[in-house]
């Protein structure tokens, strides 16, 4: 994958560092050093904002359009009024309130769909045959964002720490494939593993298939 040399450096320079924290209970548990890689202090409270950041910066449209649950959304409306852009964002009609509202505050505007009787996917299409000029972005399947997310890895390949094996959570995969790519950036060469509830385990089930 190319990497973007120039939009990242602004990107990592943009982002608050991740926190990095020694669990003492942890590595008892495990009996294995830990370290826990947090983005609870990023922009927005998430690693979501490195994605969303750099996909706007990235493109060239105006406005951009995704689907969220809320935190890819605030992410995005908050890294789009950065840059002078407008950010719509899908959101199923039962999300949480607070959510909602956050990302309005972000200063997105909020696309309520009744997931019942539209997926999201479906009105994301449909606003996007409305305005012809908008980038429709995913929140985890797209190169942008998986650049993005990759800033982080190489914060986790320059910690000053040695480390064997990296377990991140996985969704969609944007973040194990970004936290992948830094790491191999930086010559990193630690074991990943995504992460998942059994009783969910759609990413394994889509990997076997």
């Amino acid at each position: 994958m190319p990497t973007q040399s120039g939009t990242l450096d602004r990107l990592r320079r943009l982002v608050r560092p991740t926190t990095f924290v020694k669990s003492w209970s942890l590595a008892q548990l495990l009996k294995a050093d830990t370290l826990i890689a947090s983005e609870t202090f990023q922009h927005t409270g998430s690693f979501k904002f490195r994605a969303a950041y750099n996909v706007a910066q990235s493109v060239e449209q105006p406005e951009l359009i995704a689907a969220s649950s809320g935190n890819f959304g605030q992410a995005l409306a908050y890294a789009a009024r950065l840059l002078g852009k407008t950010a719509i964002v899908v959101m199923p009609d039962d999300s949480a309130r607070v959510k909602i509202e956050a990302v309005r505050r972000y200063g997105g505007i909020v696309d309520l769909v009744d997931v019942r009787k539209k997926s999201r996917g479906e009105r994301v299409k449909e606003i996007a045959q409305e305005r012809k000029d908008a980038r429709v972005v995913s929140a985890y399947d797209d190169l942008f964002v998986i650049e993005g997310n990759s800033t982080l890895g190489e914060e986790m390949a320059e910690c000053g720490e040695e480390f064997d094996v990296v377990i991140v959570p996985v969704g969609g995969g944007g973040l194990c494939s970004g936290i992948i790519e830094g790491l191999k950036r930086k010559g990193n060469g630690a074991r990943v593993y995504g992460a998942e509830p059994l009783l969910g385990n759609d990413a394994k089930r889509s990997f076997a298939a």
